[in-house]
């Protein structure tokens, strides 16, 4: 169930028929033992713990549900009614399950053998695999990952995992789980870098933690992979890891041959999977999977809400006490009994109506209560002033609320905004909504002004409050600037790198798609930031005793250091700008190549000034900020500017920074290159002929004094030749 949730329309495929009346559900999947589809009828009784005299509800023994989930209960009984027993799932591979759930026989597994991965199929009729002998079905890492990307592709459903060494389900070093079934969400080549994304149905914090893994230091040394990727670090049991550890790792990978996606969400899928970029619709799916066993579906998107209409007894604005997780009854106050058949209230959304009564004659209650996204002003001690914020949450137990800039405000500092309450927004005005369910702000549109109960219809929703319209706001936080946002319970330090106006979130450096509801800018100022994330600079190493380019990957404000692509925690006052320098055709430099990480010599052929970018003698389109000056003596590979003929030998320097013997074929005049009969196109600079002294001059000037001195040196020695086969031969007179 783990890898169905990542396709929701298939989920609700599966739900053919529900009767309200009687709690009857019919499930449509695959009897592998009938060869055929079948419904299967279940009803909404599932299997619970016993129930202690603490618990307010029983709690399901196998898959849980997530708030008012039911889908994965329904599912998981209708299977093990499929089955035989609930025992009967625990029995039976990743494959089976996949051709029951996605109503699809043709189900892969590839093995590793020796190096090589092993096709195996799903006998049809039965639960076991066969195995083809043939050698096109055996493929090599390389072609592994070429399959995997065209499966993603595809929206086929994807599962590894890995051989058991010992006990079931054991816990190894690096974080992973053996014998345990792992979801394959997706398979991703950016930047030359190739990523598998991996799910472990259990969540939490039992995940990868080797390269790549959440908070690895490759993500901010590679801040143009983590700006396409843009990973959110959590205990949700997703991570990334490089292709070439999952491929050393996990051995066996079982595929579903179905598209599970179909529509504009496939489209979406293809175009991510084939630019290595994931658009904010795919983001959200991987990073918000839900708990353990189950995706976040709610029930609302694919089971109708079974409250009787009886239950609403409560109008909007009632005095009420909600029933909290930690089974206490806390004052609150309903906003809306909303279409799912739950409440909204101040203190919780979604709340079921057996968790709601009546407020008991004189129990004590804030005086004022504001919902999640009210528009508020914050009276500040410290400033003393008002200050326009946004409510974040609400926390009943303390009476206390959580706003965009600061936790833990009492009532007595919120106040509704002094301007005018009256309706500021038309018919037809470009507005913003704070939409509970996502907990951030959309954009929408008003297509109605309900002025007698002072309410607004936009395109996505109707009745909406004026709280919780807002109109579009410009940018709040710069790029670079130092801010606080809210992970979880605790207020943690980042800095602006990004801003998606059509989300209205922040890709910070230590968190990606924040909502703006969620950052506030820092409570104290910090030391003058003299560098952005990106930039270059020159750092000062001690080791060395000289400046040395480098660039800004992230600020830490706590210790006022930076960390950079070369060094971290590097002082400021270790750090100076970088004059920009722009190196002309001809000129000595030294490149940075990822693949060798080291510097490399190499000559600028040309500029590109509208991308910045650089062509070399040895590659083609790099960055500016990849290039410097030469540190050290650079081998000498610019050849005697004198023009060589066809069919002469000559001497070639290559990518090992070695001369070699060579024989001109050809030369082009246009672009300055030699045609040899080891290398095409070889850059005028990197031939010469044997024995001749290099020149840093670039190209062939006619009639240069370089060239007059060269042709007089080769008649002198030409010259000493015949003088000394004279001598040997005896000759006296010259010939």
């Amino acid at each position: 169930m783990a890898c169905l949730s990542n396709f929701p329309e298939s989920v609700k495929d599966i739900f053919v028929r529900r009767e309200d009346t009687i709690g009857r559900y019919t499930l449509r999947l695959y009897d592998y033992m009938r060869k055929s589809v079948v419904d299967v009828v279940v009803d909404e009784y599932v299997p619970c713990h016993p129930q202690r005299w603490w618990d307010n509800e029983g709690k399901p023994l196998f898959a849980r549900p997530n708030g008012n989930e039911m889908w994965c209960l329904l599912l998981e009984k209708a299977m093990a009614k499929l089955f035989g027993s609930y025992e009967g799932l625990d029995s039976n591979t990743s494959g089976v399950a996949f051709r029951a759930l996605a109503c699809e026989s043709r189900v892969e597994s590839w093995d590793k053998k020796r190096g090589k991965w092993r096709k195996e199929t799903l006998k049809e009729g039965k639960d076991t695999w066969r195995k083809r002998l043939i050698l096109q079905d055996k493929v090599l890492p390389n072609e592994l990952f070429q399959m995997l990307q065209e499966c993603d592709r595809e929206n086929f459903m994807m599962s590894a995992d890995i051989n058991q060494s010992s006990v079931r389900e054991f816990r190894r070093e690096d974080g992973l789980v053996e014998g345990h079934a792992y979801a394959l969400l997706h398979v991703l080549e950016v930047q030359g870098f190739r990523f598998v994304c991996l799910r472990n149905p259990w969540g939490g914090s039992i995940e990868w933690n080797g390269a790549w893994s959440d908070g690895d230091i490759k993500w901010r040394q590679y801040p143009n992979v983590s700006a396409r990727i843009r990973p959110c670090f959590g205990d949700d049991g997703m991570f990334w890891m490089p292709f070439e550890d999952f491929e050393r790792i996990y051995s066996s990978v079982v595929v579903c041959c179905k598209a599970m996606r179909t529509g504009p969400a496939a489209g979406h899928h293809l175009v991510a999977s084939m630019q290595g970029q994931l658009p904010a619709d795919v983001l959200n799916m991987i990073r918000d999977p839900g708990p353990a066993s189950h995706p976040f579906v709610p029930i609302k998107e694919v089971l109708p809400s079974t409250a009787p209409a009886l239950l609403r007894a409560y109008a909007g604005g009632t005095a009420v006490e909600y029933l909290t997780d930690q089974g206490q009854w806390v004052p609150c106050t309903v906003v809306r009994f909303n279409e799912q058949g739950l409440y909204d209230l101040t203190s919780a959304q979604n709340a079921p109506p057996d968790r709601v009564r009546q407020r008991a004659a004189g129990t004590a209650v804030a005086t004022t209560s504001f919902p999640p996204g009210a528009h508020l002003e914050y009276w500040s001690d410290n400033k003393q002033q008002w200050f326009n914020v946004s409510v974040v949450r609400f926390d009943a137990s303390t009476n206390l609320y959580d706003l965009d800039i600061k936790k833990g405000v009492p009532t007595d500092k919120l106040r509704q905004p002094q301007a005018t309450k009256e309706s500021k927004f038309t018919a037809g005005a470009s507005v913003q909504y704070f939409s509970t369910s996502q907990h951030q702000w959309i954009p929408a549109r008003i297509l109605l002004v309900n002025e007698s109960s002072n309410t607004y219809d936009l395109d996505c929703r109707s009745d909406v409050p004026p709280e919780k319209i807002r109109a579009v706001e410009t940018l709040r936080f710069q790029v670079g600037q130092r801010v606080e946002y809210l992970g979880g319970t605790t207020w943690l330090t980042g800095m602006v790198l990004q801003y998606h106006p059509d989300t209205y979130t922040y890709d910070l450096d230590v968190q990606s798609d924040v909502p703006e509801v969620r950052i506030r800018a820092a409570e104290e100022d910090p030391v003058a930031l003299g560098f952005s994330f990106g930039q270059r600079v020159e750092y000062h190493s001690q080791s060395r005793q000289a400046w040395i380019e480098a660039t800004v990957v992230r600020y830490e404000p706590i210790t006022n250091t930076y960390d950079l692509d070369i060094k971290q925690g590097v002082p400021v006052g270790s750090l100076r700008k970088v004059e920009a320098v722009v190196f002309p055709a001809g000129s000595a430099v030294e490149f940075y190549s990822i693949s060798a990480q080291q510097w490399c010599p190499a000559m600028v052929v040309s500029y590109h000034p509208e991308q910045s970018l650089y062509d070399l003698d040895t590659r083609i389109g790099v960055p500016a900020d990849r290039l410097r000056k030469p540190t050290g003596v650079a081998p000498q590979r610019v050849q005697c500017v004198a023009a060589i003929s066809p069919g002469e030998a000559v001497e070639y320097f290559s990518s090992q920074h070695q001369w070699i013997a060579a024989r001109v074929i050809s030369f082009d005049l246009g672009t300055n290159t030699y045609n040899l009969d080891i290398k095409i196109g070889a850059p005028s600079t990197h031939v010469r002929r044997p024995g001749c002294v290099p020149a840093h001059v670039v190209g062939h000037v006619s009639g240069s004094d370089t060239y007059a001195e060269e042709i007089g040196n080769f008649n002198m020695a030409k010259q000493k030749l015949k003088e000394g086969l004279r001598k040997m031969s005896g000759e006296n007179t010259p010939s």
